[in-house]
């Protein structure tokens, strides 16, 4: 995907923060690969290497199944297949405990600073709401965030900017910037009128985030870059 043809600077201090999820605080490839395939085998299919699915995450459940089922990026599903397999998923995902998730590196170190701080946060994500509140249960408090507004919920996915507008209403509609590893977020900040910093080292369907940036300024080795870029401007 091209950058967008509008790019958005940080003029004003941040005093809102907002986070994609899997890829940019998180690692739960284990967890997703493992409760995907088993839906799979369940409904007599063969599971896939936990390595393809790191390409396939960003755009939700359903179209993360599409593609599980079909073994390819742009793949449809056989409509009453697809919706056992999302049945058999939920049923794992929530109950799996998440084991094999774990923090990003700086991840709760930012957070923890940005809250002392006074900045608002949030988690705005593609993940379904009560999968992300499963997570974040279980991870206890490695991610102290003010707001977790998640998929199937109330807001349309990413890069619809509805989610986006909502967590920025709750901080107190001050200026804002969206923290995440994919072309999703950066044209979700984009359509939501506000500045992306992106991180490399997420999913972003297999491609490289900065190749996908109008600006290297606003691209990140990690999220303790991103923690020292953001001392300066809030």
């Amino acid at each position: 995907m091209q950058p967008p043809d509008r790019w958005l600077p940080v003029t004003d201090r941040v005093s809102i923060v907002l986070f994609d999820l899997d890829g940019t605080l998180i690692n739960a490839i284990g967890d997703i690969s493992t409760c995907v395939n088993r839906a799979l085998v369940a409904e007599g299919m063969d599971a896939h290497d936990p390595a393809c699915f790191g390409p396939w995450l960003g755009e939700g459940l359903a179209t993360l199944m599409h593609r599980a089922i079909a073994g390819d990026m742009h793949g449809q599903a056989d409509t009453d297949l697809h919706g056992r397999c999302i049945t058999h998923f939920r049923r794992s995902y929530n109950a799996c405990g998440h084991a094999q998730t774990h923090v990003l590196h700086g991840a709760t170190e930012l957070l923890n600073d940005l809250r002392d701080k006074g900045v608002f946060t949030a988690i705005t994500t593609n993940k379904p709401q009560v999968s992300t509140e499963s997570v974040l249960d279980a991870l206890g408090d490695h991610l102290p965030v003010d707001a977790v507004l998640g998929a199937e919920h109330k807001w349309p996915r990413k890069p619809e900017p509805d989610m986006l507008h909502a967590a920025i209403e709750m901080g107190g509609c001050g200026t804002a910037v969206l923290v995440g590893d994919s072309v999703i977020d950066r044209d979700a900040a984009t359509n939501a009128g506000i500045a992306f910093l992106a991180v490399r080292g997420g999913f972003n369907h297999g491609g490289e985030i900065a190749d996908a940036m109008p600006s290297p300024a606003h691209v990140f080795d990690d999220l303790a870059a991103v923690h020292t870029w953001l001392n300066t401007r809030i």
